[in-house]
């Protein structure tokens, strides 16, 4: 299998024959160069994104996984004894798993709780239902029957499940009720009821999935239901956090060699903060960059792992070369073109060497900036990254503030820093330069009186006739006096000393690898992707401004006269609530004051009120409804900062 569909034949029209015709031809011959062995190294890279992710979502869950492991267990054991103790039993276990509102990640997150579920107990059966099968009870039945392998003649009920397993010992049944805000509530509270009634007979534990906030659902249920259950909090970890460690395995590992662009890099990140919170998503938009790098670069062959990238460049022939020569990075760097398979495989050894040595100097940044007053880079280390994508981080004003602070560290942080620094150094591997002035450093803070002080030099004026000669004017004052504090600008004790000394080395070191983009050194356009508007098309999910648009003006959709706008920003009683609510929320700050929400919303629908004889609780409860679908939505998230507020969370509004 190849990248034929993006190499499919040209139609050449009459004027392409007269212009044009060798550059399209030669543009069609460079795509074909190597296609195998670029397709090949796309999948290669595909698979272990995916083994990667995938490892991932097992870190990241298993804590929250085991938690719940164990309620089931202690849940079992306290159900068995009260089975035995006495006939009714109308206790049901509930889990309310906080999932978060990254939907794409919930598949893989519900298969593994599954799994896990299965393989810790032995007798046990797992059945998962998402909201499109539970628009009745007997769908809902139906497809728990199916799932258990139950046959049933007519209808399935709950009844169907109690006399199949009457017979034998019932097994632990865990129903995942995956996507419970979209469902019925009357429906769900009912269930509910029928499950627990059942409870003498079968052995049910009820797991939600909830992508907004736990508490909604105590508040949607009614309290017959909800008396009933035995209702248990747990939560995932962020998506922020779980983005943040998949960014630290694959995009800024060391050994990574695929590369978006600095201003690649920023789009995905905005997209992931404005649409879905989704790494699975993060993950397909990183795939699709790298399948269009690789399909349509044809220097593309030697975007691989190290020791793959230099074995392929030993076989390369002229017309590789001359495709390489071609880069505008080789073109501005070299004073003479790569000549020979013997000069690609050398400069490919000092890409590869400057990428790995680069990335653990932006890691000795984020480690000392954790010891200063000030995080000149960024809190997060995918800042700092993608700055030293696209411009000179050595040049830039963060750095000289970042050195002028390390400069002026106190001697605990820099011993701390010292000692941490080296243990990075023997984690990622040989870095010469920076490893022996770090060694050199700590080996003069262990051996070396720290606190002595540093005899000064002998200040006194020469014995001249210039130097004896007074000052005739200010000019000639300020000068001396310059001149007197220079020579007193010197260290004072042995550490300062050290200090001063380790300082200057590390910014000669940074200065060689961070003089320079990283996306604009020789070689870069083989390994990074800089085409942003090509995955822009493919990638951006319309579904989400499709839904801002209906939010913003339903009367494209609804084509009801009595919603019909002015202008963008004004609105009118006959809107749904949640439009309403929506309009409203655009126009205010980050931080959302949930009482000056609801009495503007209130004051709009004020004539709707009076019209339909509405009572005023009921349109609390229309509001409160309306928060929770944009809660929903991923546009808001609460917040312990201020009392009665929600916050913003996407960068679009």
């Amino acid at each position: 299998m190849t990248f034929d569909k993006y190499s499919a034949t040209l139609t050449i029209s009459k004027k392409n024959r007269r212009r044009g015709f060798e550059k399209q031809v030669a543009t069609i011959s460079d795509m074909a160069i190597r296609q195998k062995e670029r397709f090949e190294a796309f999948v290669e890279f595909s698979e272990n994104v995916d083994e990667k992710l995938r490892r991932l979502h097992l870190d990241m869950t298993e804590r929250v996984f085991n938690e719940i492991i164990d309620y089931i267990t202690d849940v079992d054991s306290l159900l068995e004894a009260e089975r035995m103790l006495e006939e009714n039993v109308r206790l049901l276990p509930v889990i309310c798993f906080n999932t978060g509102i990254n939907l794409a990640d919930h598949k893989a997150t519900f298969e593994i709780l599954g799994g896990k579920i299965e393989k810790t107990f032995e007798h046990c059966r797992v059945c998962r239902l998402s909201a499109n099968k539970l628009s009745t009870l007997k769908a809902t039945f139906t497809n728990m029957c199916n799932q258990l392998g139950v046959s049933f003649s007519v209808d399935a009920t709950i009844s169907t499940i109690e006399q199949h397993f009457a017979s034998e010992e019932p097994p632990l049944i865990a129903v995942i009720l995956e996507n419970c805000e979209s469902i019925d509530i009357r429906i769900f509270s009912k269930f509910l009821e029928i499950v627990a009634n059942s409870q003498s007979a079968l052995k049910i534990i009820v797991i939600l999935g909830i992508a907004t906030d736990t508490e909604m659902i105590k508040d949607l249920i009614p309290y017959e239901a909800l008396s009933l259950c035995d209702i248990r909090q747990f939560r995932c970890m962020a998506a922020t956090h779980y983005l943040q460690e998949f960014l630290d395995e694959e995009v800024m590992h060391p050994d990574s060699y695929f590369q978006l662009s600095g201003r690649c890099f920023e789009w995905s990140l905005i997209e992931f903060l404005s649409h879905d919170f989704s790494v699975a998503n993060y993950a397909a938009k990183l795939k699709f960059a790298a399948l269009t790098h690789y399909a349509n670069n044809a220097c593309s062959f030697a975007c691989q792992p190290r020791e793959k990238a230099l074995q392929a460049a030993k076989t390369v022939g002229k017309r590789e070369l001359t495709c390489i020569n071609s880069l505008p990075s080789v073109k501005n760097s070299r004073k003479e073109s790569i000549s020979s398979p013997a000069e690609l495989v050398v400069a490919l050894e000092e890409y590869f060497e400057d990428e790995r040595k680069t990335r653990i100097l932006l890691k000795c940044l984020l480690l000392v900036q954790s010891f200063m007053i000030e995080a000149v880079f960024g809190a997060r280390s995918r800042q700092v990254y993608m700055r030293s994508l696209c411009e000179a981080l050595y040049k830039s004003n963060e750095y000289r503030k970042f050195i002028t602070y390390y400069g002026v560290l106190d001697k605990n942080s820099f011993i701390a820093t010292i000692k941490k620094m080296s243990a990075l150094l023997e984690e990622s591997g040989e870095f010469e330069v920076l490893k022996s002035a770090v060694e050199h450093a700590n080996e003069r803070l262990q051996t070396e009186d720290i606190d002595k002080l540093i005899e000064e030099p002998d200040l006194k004026e020469p014995d001249t006739k210039r130097a004896k000669r007074a000052p005739k004017n200010a000019f000639e004052l300020q000068k001396q006096l310059k001149s007197m504090t220079l020579q007193n600008k010197g260290p004072k004790s042995v550490f300062q000393e050290i200090r001063k000394d380790f300082c200057e080395k590390f910014d000669k070191i940074a200065q060689k690898f961070l003089i320079e983009a990283r996306q604009d050194k020789p070689l870069a356009e083989i390994f990074f992707f800089y085409k942003q508007k090509m995955i822009d098309v493919k990638m951006v999910p319309p579904i989400v401004d499709n839904i801002e648009r209906s939010l913003k003006n339903p009367f494209l959709y609804t084509k009801d006269e009595k919603m019909a706008l002015t202008n963008a920003d004004c609105t009118n009683e006959n809107l749904p609530p949640v439009c309403v609510a929506f309009k409203l929320f655009t126009q205010m700050g980050s931080m959302v004051n949930v009482a000056d929400w609801l009495d503007s919303c209130t004051c709009i629908l004020e004539n709707r009120k009076h019209k339909n004889k509405i009572k005023r609780e009921d349109m609390e409860a229309t509001f409160f409804q309306s928060v929770s679908d944009l809660q929903f939505l991923g546009l808001l998230k609460p917040t312990q900062r201020k009392t009665d507020h929600v916050q913003k969370v996407t960068w679009a509004l």
